[in-house]
Order: structure tokens, then sequence, then C-alpha cells
């Protein structure tokens, strides 16, 4: 069987379950052993061939006995002489397998080997003549281990002998010699009864075998240390051969601080304690604390190795009690000092981003955590509590930095957008509303970075922003006023216009001229650049023509007056009125009938026979020819002339210069 231990600690233990193994010969098929400190716990490793054992747990039992039987020799590793105890998991598995398929958690403590190693009596049924176990010699022991050897063939099977030994007359030298040989033939008995109990102790469940602190067994363990430390006065006769062990353990236990003779840690760690204390007292300085702590942790390194066996261990369990509170309490100061300064090392140098400003926080919350903790009982509660205002004082400047980092965060995050905004607004705005609604994000915009305070990670880039916005909207405002200007006049010729028109129809043309002349002047003031100069430009071709039909009407409307009058000269004696009416097409004039007999041989001469009229009537009809030729020639439109019975007379072409009559 092969052995492998990465742990040199642990060589005596896996050397020791080897050489029982094959002594035993519990499993022959067993053909290595693997024995590791893993995670402070002992894990032995029992390797075989495959298939796997039919009853894997008696297997286990089997090899926890021998762990139990082989440890008070090989005694405790130093990675637990302090705790006094050892965790241990076995394990089985086949040699084609990484992990074991059957495994068996248990715990080895000190007192286990004491009550293993001595056959007590209970301490009830002691003679009460005899000395209290816990009245410790006041003189030292020095123990030293045997060899196994000697432990099968010297070492008492239990305190019997011991005793029978101390119960004897020893005056002097051949007495002791016979004591001594006394010793050795107790010494001749058989082991049995320690291996027996042995077996029992093995058979038993787990919780039996790890006893809790207060268990019989511990107090089998104390009681038989007092019985020992009882026979120190007759060690100079050989009895310190009987009691002598093959088992480190033995000596680890007796030699245990305050276990023989008097205890001085004790003083020695209330003095250091009180020292402590002391320091502390005032707001201590960090030197202070830090002798403080020393002192503290000197305290607790003096007590806490005493073991439960000592008589001392109460008292010393008291003090160490103390003693790891306020070292605690010291330790939660420390620590929250500790991420102070790192949270104000930290906080240097700003702006910083949010994520930096919520590690600090956390930092600080992690410091105020530490100093809640130390408790109101502790010396350093006072000064705990005045680092706890400070700190939360601290807390809340940093969450302010926080919530100003973030605002600044949010405005800036909000500017930039709206600036994004108003730039696309700017690209694409084709009217007085557009370049509005672009005015109006940037001036967002601006608002937005204004808010974002000095001193603040934004701050810097808000202010480059902010130029270049506020340069962006008075470009936006100059376009807006240019668009304003050109609204205001593109309404203007509107207006205009629709009064020119309702002008028009009150036959009111000189006033609808007027107000076509302010329409086509309004439209022509249109900017070429702006928005709305694309609608001006198909305005002024219909407002100038406009224009030109009113003033047109305005013509007629005179040269009809001024026939108006020429008619009324001509038609004032006459029985029969003169008419004259205008429509869109042409004009028709209609005379009494002599002034239309005149007309027509003014226009046409007289055929042969006719009779002619008078001269007065030839001039008078003379003068309305004229009248009507000028009339239109002036509004180019024809006009046709008829008798007082609706007959044609004759037309006036303007476009041929005369009369015709057809």
């Amino acid at each position: 069987m092969t052995s492998v231990s990465p742990q040199p600690a642990l060589e005596r233990l896996i050397e020791a379950f080897r050489h029982s193994l094959q002594e035993a010969n519990v499993y022959p098929r067993l053909t290595a052993l693997d024995c590791q400190n893993q995670q402070g716990r002992v894990l032995l490793l029992a390797k075989h061939p495959a298939p796997p054992v039919e009853d894997p747990a008696g297997l286990l039992r089997e090899l926890k006995a021998i762990f139990y039987e082989i440890m008070p020799e090989v005694g405790l590793p130093k990675e637990w002489i302090a705790l006094q105890e050892m965790p241990v998991r076995l394990g089985l598995l086949t040699e084609a397998e990484d992990a074991p398929y059957a495994t068996h958690t248990f715990t080895w403590r000190v007192e286990d080997a004491l009550g293993l190693i001595f056959e007590l009596a209970s301490p009830e049924e002691s003679d009460p003549g005899e000395s209290d176990p816990e009245e410790l010699c006041p003189q030292g022991v020095a123990v030293a281990a045997a060899t196994e050897g000697q432990l099968s063939q010297s070492a008492p099977s239990s305190l019997e002998a011991v005793e029978t030994v101390a119960e004897g007359d020893l005056p002097g030298g051949a007495e002791s010699s016979t004591a001594v040989d006394s010793g050795a033939a107790a010494g001749d008995r058989s082991l049995g009864a320690l291996v027996a109990l042995n077996d029992a102790a093995l058979a038993l469940p787990e919780t039996a075998i790890d006893s809790p602190a207060g268990s019989p067994l511990q107090r089998w363990g104390q009681w038989g240390l007092g019985q020992l430390q009882q026979l120190v006065p007759y060690w100079s006769y050989g009895l310190a051969g009987l009691i002598l062990l093959s088992s480190g353990l033995f000596a680890y236990t007796v030699t245990r601080p305050c276990v023989v003779g008097s205890c001085d840690r004790i003083g020695k760690a209330a003095a250091f304690h009180a020292a402590a204390l002391t320091r502390i007292s005032n707001p201590p300085t960090a030197a202070d604390l830090q002798e403080a702590r020393s002192e503290l942790q000197a305290a607790v390194d003096l007590v806490a190795p005493i073991p439960h066996w000592s008589r001392y261990y109460a008292e010393s369990q008291s003090g160490l009690s103390r003693y790891r509170t306020d070292l605690s309490s010291l330790d939660r100061l420390s620590q929250a000092q500790k991420k102070a300064y790192t949270a104000a090392q930290e906080s240097q140098g700003p702006p910083h981003p949010v994520a930096h400003w919520v590690d600090i926080q956390h930092l600080w919350r992690q410091a105020i955590a530490a100093l809640e903790a130390v408790p109101d009982t502790s010396p350093l509660y006072d000064f705990a509590q005045t680092k706890l205002g400070e700190y939360e004082a601290n807390l809340a400047t940093i969450a302010q930095r926080i919530t100003a980092e973030e605002s600044a965060e949010a405005n800036l995050s909000s500017a930039l957008q709206s600036g994004r905004l108003a730039q696309q607004q700017m690209d694409t705005a084709n009217s007085l509303a557009g370049w509005q609604l672009a005015d109006r994000q940037w001036q967002l915009a601006i608002q937005n970075l204004s808010l974002i305070p000095r001193g603040t990670e934004a701050y810097t880039a808000a202010q480059q922003r902010l130029q270049e916005y506020r340069t962006q909207r008075a470009l936006v405002q100059a376009r807006l006023g240019q668009e304003d200007s050109a609204s205001s006049t593109y309404q203007q010729a509107q207006a205009a216009a629709s009064q020119a028109r309702a002008y028009e129809a009150q036959n009111q043309w000189t006033r609808a001229v007027d107000q076509w002349k302010v329409a086509v002047a309004s439209v022509r003031q249109v900017p070429a650049d702006s928005a709305l100069s694309q609608q001006a430009q198909v305005l002024l071709p219909n407002y100038q023509a406009a224009l030109a039909r009113s003033q047109a009407q305005l013509r007629t409307a005179v040269a009809l007056q001024n026939l108006e009058t020429s008619r009324g000269n001509v038609c004032r004696t006459s029985a029969t009125p003169c008419r004259i009416s205008a429509t869109p097409d042409q004009i028709k004039v209609t005379l009494a009938g002599q002034y239309a007999v005149a007309l027509e041989q003014a226009i046409t001469p007289p055929a042969p026979g006719a009779v002619p009229v008078a001269a007065t009537l030839n001039r008078e009809a003379q003068a309305m020819m004229e009248q009507i030729v000028l009339l239109g020639n002036q509004v180019q439109r024809q006009i046709e002339i008829y008798d007082a019975q609706g007959e044609f007379i004759a037309r006036y072409r303007p476009d041929l210069g005369g009369f015709v009559k057809d």
C-alpha cells in the first residue's frame, strides 16, 4: 500500500494509519491512502480497485475506529493545537474515479484521547478522603512522550495502578523500589480494557464521539489530570515510567498553559487590558489606537491558549470575553477609520463621475456601519459616536455631490438632445413657424446648460457647448427676424389685395387701383431668401394683372363719365332719353331717334334723296362720335350704337380705328 501526503504535518498520521491497516487487515484490497489538509479539515481517502465495497458504512466505521486508536499516539498537528480539535472526513474511492463514493465526517477532540487513555472512575465515586481533582500541584511537571513499545509494555491500563502506589507507604528508597516494582507488575496487565473502551467509543454515533464542551468525557479528562498532578511527589520513585505514554498528546495536554502550577497569564493579560483602556479613555490618536490594539491582542494571546481542563479556565474565559469584545470594538473603529481615510482620499481632486461618488458613498456607509457596531458598553463608544457624527455629515455631503452630478448629467443630456433637434429644425425649416421652433429648441438647450453648476464633471463640456449654442441661436434669431418681416410684408400684400377686390365690387376703381399698388409693392418687398419668397413670386404677376385690370376699369369709368357728359349735352332736348351701359365685354350706347339719324349720317354719308338733318344736329352728333372714339380708344373696347327702337346703327372698333356697320 502506498501513501501520499502533500502536508508534512500529516505524515505521522498517514504512516500510523497505514501501519494499523496492515496489522488489522481490515480490507486487504486497499491499495493507497491520501491524506490532505483541505480548507481546515483532514481529508483521509482510502483507494481500492473497483467495484465499490458492499458495506461502505461498515468499512468507514472500522477506519474511524483505527483513527481513534492511533490519534493518542500521533497527537494533534500544529495547525489544530490552538483549537484542541481536528475536523476529519473519511472517504472511499475506486482507482478509476476521482471522487469518493462514500464519506463520513466527524470531529476528533483532545478529550476523546483522554477518555481512551484513562479508564477513570467517576469523580463522584471517588473516596471522600482523596484530594480534590482540581487542586493542582503548585510545582511544574515535566512529562516526556514515550515510544509505542513503552505504551504496550509499561503503561497502566487505568489509574488503578497509579492509585495503588499513591496509597502505599514510601518512607525510603527500598519502599520506593518496591512501589516501582508493584507499578511494573501492574503494567503487565492486559490492555484489553483500553481497547475495549476504544472499540465501544467508535461504535457510538458521531455525536456521541464528538462530545460538547460540557460533556462527561471532558470532566473525565479534567479529573484525570488532577489525579496525575497528585502523583508529582512520587515520580522520583519511578512512577513516572508508569504514566509516560507513547503519544505526544498527553505531553501536549498537561503542558498547556495554566494546567500545572500557578497561572500568571491572567494577571499579565489584565494589566495589558488596563493599559489599553487607559490609552483609549480620552479621544485617542492613531498611535494610541495602534498601541491599544497591540495590548489587547497581547491580553488575548495570553489567556486564549488556557485549555478548558485547566482550573483557571473559567476565570480566563471571563477575561478573554472582555478582551475580545474590546478588541472587536477597536477593530471596528480601525476599520471605520480606514474606510473613512480611503473615502477622503478618493474624494480628492473633484469633479468625479457619479459612479465614483457612489463608490465613495459606499465607503462612508461601511465606515458608519462599523461605528454603529461598537456597543454602548465599549470604552470606545463615546469616541465612536463623535466620529459617527462626522462621518454622517460627510455622507450627506457626498449625497449632495451625487445629486449635483446626476442633475448636471441630466441637464447636459437634455441640452444635447435639444441642440440636436434645433440643428435638425434649422436644416429643414421652410416657414416662420419652423424657425420659431428651432429658436425655442436652442433656447431650451441654452437654459439647461446654464443650470449646470461649477464644480461638476459636466461643467466644462457645458461651457463649451454653451458658446456654440448661443452662436447658433443668434443665427436663428437673425433669420427669424427676416422671416417675421417677410411674413408681415406678405400678409400686408394679401390684406391690400383683399381690400382692392372689395373696392372693385363697389366699382370704386380709384381705391381699388391704390390697394392693388400697395399689394404689388408689398409682394416685391418679400426677401428673396425668405421662406415666403416663392409664394410672393407666385402672387406678384397675379397682383400686377389685377392692378392693370383695375386701372383699365378706372380709365373706362373716367371715359364713361366723359361720355355721359357728352350724351347729356346731345340728348338734353330729346324726348327719348339717351342711355349708356357697360359690360366687361362691350359698351352699349342708345340714342334718341333724331340723334341716331344724325350720328348715322355723320358716320356714313346719306343716300341720294335722303332728308338731311339740321346743321345743329350734325354738330352735336359729330361731338358724340368724337366722344365715342375717345372712349373706345381709352378702354380698348368695342362700343355699339343703337337707336331708340334697339336697331343696330354701328360699332366702333378701337383695333380698326373706325366704325363698322356689321
